[in-house]
C-alpha cells in the first residue's frame, strides 16, 4: 500500500507478486511510504500520473537494516546488498518482533521515477 504523507492519500500498490516488483511513479519533490500487509485490503489502487510502457529497474547498492523497537532482544542494524527479511540475517533478527526500517541512498534516478517503472 502506498501513503502520501503530505496528502494524507493512500491506495493499493500495483505489483507483480511472482517478480517482486512494485510499480512506482514519483512527482518531483513527493516522498512516498510504501507498507505491506499480509491480508487483502478493499482500497482502490494508488492514482497512477500517465500509464508507460513497462520498464523494469533494479536499485543496487548497499541497504541498511535498522532494528527501531521490538524483541525479544532489539538486534544491531546491518548492511546488506540484497533485499531479503530480516530473518535471514541472524538467530536475533530470526525471531525478532517488531519494527525495522530499510534504507539506501540512491542517485540519478529521476528519469526513471518520473517516467514510471517497476523497480
Amino acid at each position: 500500500m502506498w501513503f502520501d504523507p503530505m496528502s494524507g492519500e493512500q491506495g493499493m500498490a500495483r505489483w507483480q507478486k511472482k517478480k517482486g516488483n512494485v510499480y512506482m511513479q514519483l512527482k518531483t519533490g513527493l516522498s512516498m511510504i510504501l507498507q505491506f500487509y499480509n491480508q487483502k485490503t478493499k482500497l482502490p489502487y494508488f492514482p497512477v500520473l500517465k500509464e508507460q510502457k513497462q520498464r523494469n529497474n533494479i536499485i543496487k547498492g548497499e541497504w541498511t537494516v535498522s532494528f527501531l523497537n521490538g524483541g525479544p532482544v532489539l538486534p544491531d542494524s546491518i548492511k546488506i546488498t540484497k533485499l531479503e527479511s530480516w530473518t535471514t540475517f541472524s538467530k536475533e533478527s530470526e525471531y525478532f518482533s517488531g519494527t525495522a526500517n530499510y534504507h539506501i541512498f540512491f542517485k540519478n534516478l529521476r528519469i526513471m521515477f518520473l517516467s514510471g517503472n517497476w523497480i
